[in-house]
């Protein structure tokens, strides 16, 4: 299995609003037991040290899934890595906040060497016109112009198999 490598330009504040996908292991409702993803709403920056997620009041992370990601496509559209779950709030529903890899980028790189900056991807026969989607993921993939192109479902919205998107 091949890592999610971390962002190597931060997310800014032309992002706000946008979303942002997390995972984790902790606590759910239903008590159920795995890897769970939940995608919310990038709100913000707290004391320059933390991304700031919103869950709505609907959905989020919870006990037990400190030090998990927070992911997004990034303008080549490749997921990455941009922080580390630290905190949350109690309900489970609100707004968590994680440390920002870029902040931290070249104490990582000390123990992890170079990140690779990316670019664009080319298409493959995997990876065509008519697109694939994980709803797992809230991700939809697809070949346009010659690259490979992914958007992260907002909010409740699943992709559909149907239409890749």
């Amino acid at each position: 299995m091949q890592p999610i490598l971390i962002a190597t330009a931060p997310l800014d504040a032309a992002d706000i609003g946008t979303y942002v996908e997390n995972a984790g292991y902790g606590t759910t409702q239903d008590d159920s037991h795995g890897r769970f993803f939940v995608t919310e709403l990038f709100d913000g920056f707290e004391d320059g040290l933390f991304i700031v997620v919103n869950g709505q009041e609907q959905r989020g992370v919870c006990f037990g899934d400190s030090g998990g990601p927070t992911l997004a496509v990034t303008a080549t559209g490749e997921v990455r890595v941009f922080g580390t779950l630290s905190w949350g709030d109690g309900d489970c529903t609100q707004r968590d906040r994680y440390m920002r890899l870029d902040v931290e980028r070249a104490f990582i790189e000390q123990l992890t060497g170079p990140t690779d900056p990316g670019g664009p991807i080319a298409c493959t026969e995997e990876v065509n016109a008519a697109g694939a989607c994980d709803p797992n993921a809230h991700l939809a993939t697809r070949c346009e112009g010659g690259t490979v192109v992914r958007d992260m479902c907002n909010g409740d919205e699943a992709c559909s198999t149907a239409s890749g998107t």
